[in-house]
């Protein structure tokens, strides 16, 4: 049977779960690992503030994601999941293009850190971060039932704090042991599972779970 959200509200908790634990992976490297990493690599206050304050830039234009979501669609996959797969999608590569500058900072600190192309990547990345969490919210409000909706927001939470506690903890290691390239690697690789996940279960039974897949836009995500 195919898998749906709409079908069982398992599903529906461990998928929103597992969505919101993808978006705490980014936020535990950028956030909280990469500022006591630099810090350790001689960068000053000024300097991590300046990389803090880029990187979370984008989520501040979350409320211009909305809209653009509520007017561009692709209705046979469902009313937010094309978005969403957008997003985790960027997520994955923008950090593999991460670990790509990383492999560019030596292990042992004695190189300039590349400051403009680390900014660079952590904001792209937290464009993607950011635009998924619109999407997943969207989709959140699009499928869950009205008495769901407070369990589902705990489930949601909780994903996320488990994501960034967990990537913090484990980026701060790898950096220190096997540097920027090989932790971006390995986010690029969590997040990549959690893209998986979100390209089998369609929203309603139905839909297309590819562009080129056979499938029928609902009534709901038809709707204007």
């Amino acid at each position: 049977m195919p898998l749906a959200l709409t079908r069982g509200a398992g599903l529906r908790y461990a998928g929103f779960f597992t969505l919101y634990f993808a978006q705490g992976v980014p936020i535990g490297l950028l956030s909280l690992a990469m500022p006591a990493w630099l810090a350790e690599r001689g960068a000053g206050v000024s300097q991590i503030s300046e990389f803090l304050g880029v990187v979370a830039l984008p989520w501040a234009f979350k409320l211009l994601a909305g809209p653009l979501m509520d007017r561009f669609g692709f209705p046979p996959m469902g009313f937010r999941r094309p978005w969403v797969l957008v997003a985790q999608g960027g997520l994955v590569l923008s950090l593999l293009g991460l670990a790509i500058v990383g492999a560019e900072v030596p292990l042992g600190g004695s190189a300039e850190t590349p400051w403009a192309l680390l900014m660079a990547c952590g904001f792209v990345v937290n464009v993607f971060g950011a635009s998924q969490d619109v999407a997943v919210d969207g989709m959140a409000i699009d499928v869950l039932p009205a008495h769901e909706r407070g369990r589902a927001n705990a489930f949601m939470a909780c994903g996320q704090v488990v994501g960034y506690s967990l990537f913090g903890y484990l980026c701060a290691l790898l950096l220190t042991r096997y540097g920027l390239a090989a932790t971006a690697f390995g986010c690029a690789a969590a997040v990549g599972l959690v893209f998986a996940f979100a390209t089998v279960v369609r929203e309603r039974p139905g839909e297309r779970l590819l562009p080129w897949t056979a499938g029928e836009p609902s009534a709901r995500a038809e709707a204007p």
